[in-house]
């Protein structure tokens, strides 16, 4: 009886194991085929996600390598210096200006001549206003206003014609008028001719003389030069005016040199060439050492006044011994 109670209990456990390894295989089954839908349907339906608190790592610090640290600290050193130097570099610029400010600042005042009609002082005066005014105001009124200030005579008639007008028009007007009275290239080169006209004849051995004529032929040859109008002086018979005032000596050499000129240079003398020749023998005369070297030997003349007391008295002599 015992015994078959026991086998009894025997087979219904092993029915039990057996039932339950079944249910479980068909669980797995029905799980692996729930799986299969579930990622077969992913893209439709997804399921909510558990929350689910994953342990953040530290952060980690990035080594950068010495090297890496040098370039970093040298290109910012690089920079702060680039920029040290541009402010220096400014600094420097401002106080140059300050200093030529400063300079300016103590020159004396610039004294601009009248202008009384001489053709020959016209560039140098238009010259001077234009830089002491015209190009420190804006205001053609006042222009206008120093433009007659500074001329007398018919040149301040003409600035007087032109003071009713609107300002920037009538200082313009202004302006052309003197240029054309005065400033006309032609003028300008009959004033010379007409002063070297006027010069008086230059004695030899007169060295004073002779480089003051040297100089004003040089301010004329400047002069044309700079309004471009030097032809007007290579005229023949501009040359031969400016030749017959000097002395006779002087007018032989330059012959010769007019002649080598021609023969060397294959072309004939010019202004320039004149004024450079009597340039040079002007220097000659002026010479420190050996410019003006006097005459010992008495002249005829002064022979001649020693010569008629002696020859007076002794005519008296001989009046009286033939009287006796």
């Amino acid at each position: 009886m015992e015994t078959a109670l026991a086998e009894s209990s025997a087979k219904l456990k092993v029915l039990n194991e057996y039932e339950r390894s079944e249910d479980g295989v068909s669980s797995h089954g029905r799980r692996s085929r729930n799986r299969g839908s579930l990622r077969h349907d992913v893209t439709r339906v997804s399921p909510p996600q558990p929350d689910v608190t994953t342990p953040q790592a530290p952060p980690q610090m990035l080594q950068t390598p010495p090297m890496a640290l040098q370039d970093i600290s040298s290109h910012s050193n690089v920079s702060r210096d680039g920029d040290i130097l541009k402010v220096m570099q400014k600094q420097n610029v401002i106080t140059e200006l300050l200093v030529k400010q400063q300079k300016q600042s103590q020159l004396p005042t610039k004294d601009i001549p009248v202008f009384r009609g001489d053709a020959l002082q016209y560039k140098s005066f238009i010259r001077a206003f234009e830089h002491s005014i015209e190009q420190k105001t804006d205001n053609d009124q006042d222009k206008l206003y120093f433009l007659e200030q500074f001329t007398n005579g018919e040149p301040q008639e003409l600035v007087r014609s032109c003071v009713h007008m609107q300002p920037s028009r009538g200082y313009k007007e202004a302006k052309r008028l003197l240029h054309k009275h005065y400033g006309d290239e032609l003028r300008i080169a009959s004033a010379y001719i007409d002063k070297a006209l006027q010069w008086p004849q230059i004695k030899s051995e007169d060295g004073k003389a002779l480089n003051a004529y040297a100089m004003f032929l040089v301010g004329c040859r400047n002069t044309m030069e700079d309004i471009e109008s030097l032809e007007e002086m290579d005229n023949p018979t501009n040359l031969r005016t400016v030749v017959s005032k000097l002395p006779y000596k002087m007018k032989e050499r330059w012959r010769a040199e007019a002649y080598n000129i021609k023969e060397r240079r294959d072309r004939r003398a010019k202004f320039t060439d004149l004024v450079s020749y009597i340039e040079r023998q002007a220097k000659i005369a002026m010479d420190p050492l050996f410019g003006d070297i006097p005459d010992s030997r008495p002249t005829s003349a002064g022979k001649n006044d020693k010569e008629r007391p002696q020859l007076r008295k002794r005519n008296e002599e001989l009046r009286d011994e033939r009287l006796h």
